[in-house]
């Protein structure tokens, strides 16, 4: 119909579809603007973050009793743990769904060193007289074999299974079976946790006693190139132990009851970007083990209390990383 100033007025159905057609686009819009902001959220949360970092953190064991030595072969955990007046060797899956199983009493009173790539375990026995001859067994539950005469204080097998140990001061290697033991490196105290990196070219290990004062030192395979890497200038006093990554980009070590990482990045003569803190907080962690998918970390835990961490009670935790 037509009015009076010349302008046609807009019937109601017209003015409803416009007014359905805004909707329709604002609702077109609205959904687009979701999309983009998924996007962006997914995109964030893909993005690595700045530096390493844990996430969550879980509990796995709970049967309150001391643990330690924690190693891992990527598909279970061993450790200590003690009994009747002694210790024994513990196995148990990286989720603890299968009850924690006690290896053969042959191994009683057995400190565990390490574990290879195919699940055999490298074990010390004290014996009298301060010997520690250092045994080799396979996790399936054989009976342990004797290397040779050797006796160390650590040992730990290389990616080749060959073995470095060291006693006292002096760093040696011998083949899988104890034999050919060759002296080929001397450090300046007696040393301890050795660690060998996934590729076998470097040696890490710790000097000095934890309880009073410790040092992370590095070494190539070949006995070149000794060096300090830890503590840094103000930095924390007491690094010790610790884990390569499985790519043997980062170095996962324990300092005064908290998780430190370190990346790797270069020769033990190229400079060393500085450690991250992982924990803090009451409870203290030690012995890490980093599973084969690089992101799982597993380690010992305790409430700290005022003289320091409680010895009493331990339970081993699984730590999610947090990598760049």
């Amino acid at each position: 119909m037509t009015v009076t100033d010349g302008t046609t007025k807009e019937t109601p159905r017209a003015h409803a579809g416009r007014i359905i057609f805004v909707a329709a686009v604002i609702a077109v819009l609205l959904c687009l603007a979701g999309l983009a902001l998924r996007y962006r959220e997914r995109k964030q949360a893909a993005r690595p973050p700045a530096q390493p970092g844990v996430g969550s953190i879980r509990q796995i064991t709970n049967d309150g009793l001391p643990k330690k030595n924690l190693v891992g072969d990527g598909s279970r955990l061993y450790f200590n743990e003690p009994s009747h007046g002694g210790q024994v060797v513990v196995q148990i899956d990286g989720t603890a769904s299968q009850q924690a199983a006690v290896m053969p009493p042959s191994l009683a009173n057995a400190n565990i060193l390490d574990v290879s790539r195919e699940s055999e375990l490298l074990i010390s026995m004290p014996q009298p007289a301060n010997a520690v001859p250092i045994w080799v067994m396979a996790a399936s539950g054989a009976s342990p074999r004797r290397l040779g005469d050797l006796s160390a204080q650590a040992a730990t097998f290389e990616p080749n299974g060959k073995i470095v140990f060291s006693m006292g001061n002096a760093l040696y290697r011998a083949e899988h079976d104890g034999s050919n033991p060759v002296k080929f490196a001397s450090a300046l105290g007696p040393v301890s946790f050795l660690r060998i990196s996934p590729d076998g070219s470097r040696i890490r290990f710790t000097i000095g006693d934890p309880a009073v004062r410790t040092t992370l030192w590095e070494i190539h395979s070949d006995g070149a190139e000794m060096k300090m890497l830890l503590p840094l200038p103000r930095g924390p006093g007491q690094p010790c132990c610790g884990r390569w990554t499985p790519d043997g980009k980062y170095f996962v070590y324990e300092n005064q009851g908290d998780l430190w990482i370190m990346p790797a990045n270069g020769p033990v003569t190229a400079k060393l970007s500085p450690p991250v803190q992982l924990t803090s907080g009451p409870r203290a962690y030690h012995d890490p083990v980093i599973n084969r998918d690089g992101r799982t970390l597993y380690a010992i835990g305790e409430m700290r209390t005022a003289a320091g961490a409680d010895r009493g009670v331990q339970e081993i935790f699984t730590l999610q990383l947090r990598l760049p």
